[in-house]
């Protein structure tokens, strides 16, 4: 049998599904008050229904546009399918499979450049080329930053065993282990 899922928007209430937003908010930190450098912090809000998804239209005089779905890969357990529009570059759509409907839209302030699930359990991590790596599971999403100046991180891959993740800037890397 075939099933059909579609990159809408707006998104309006579905059962089960919850739509992560992610927010910036300027923060003074103490280390910073000296000399008043704001720093910024992001957190996912819960947005309320309906809910737009910008989109980009696809450059006319351009040779083989990007459009459709461009990144897509399946969770450990095949329950769930995460997938992007290039349309929609600063959202994530993550589908469960076992009800083929949607279970979460994860929206970035940055389009999204790559996504991975874990290896070994439902967890789904994300980057935006920015200071931030962005994780999501059944239980919720969160934004965590990457403590090393001026790391954009462009790319993540999961090590075999699940207990640690590589993230990738364009000239070096770092490891994140998880307890």
């Amino acid at each position: 049998s075939f099933a059909e899922c579609f990159h809408k928007s707006p998104i309006t209430a579905r059962s089960g599904c919850v739509v992560y937003e992610e927010v910036e908010e300027k923060v003074v930190e103490e280390a910073d008050q000296a000399n008043g450098i704001p720093s910024v912090r992001a957190s996912y809000v819960i947005s309320e229904f309906p809910v737009s998804i910008p989109q980009h239209k696809a450059p006319t005089d351009k040779a083989n546009p990007k459009m459709g779905v461009g990144l897509l890969e399946w969770s450990w357990d095949n329950k769930y399918l995460a997938t992007r529009n290039d349309n929609m570059p600063t959202a994530v759509f993550v589908w469960d499979t076992t009800r083929f409907e949607l279970a979460a839209v994860l929206l970035q302030k940055d389009a999204i450049r790559r996504f991975q699930w874990s290896p070994t359990k439902t967890q789904l991590t994300l980057c935006t080329a920015n200071s931030r790596v962005y994780t999501w599971s059944p239980d919720g999403a969160s934004c965590v930053h990457i403590p090393l100046e001026d790391f954009s991180a462009n790319d993540v891959k999961w090590s075999p065993h699940g207990n640690a993740f590589l993230l990738t800037d364009k000239d070096r890397f770092t490891v994140s282990y998880l307890d």
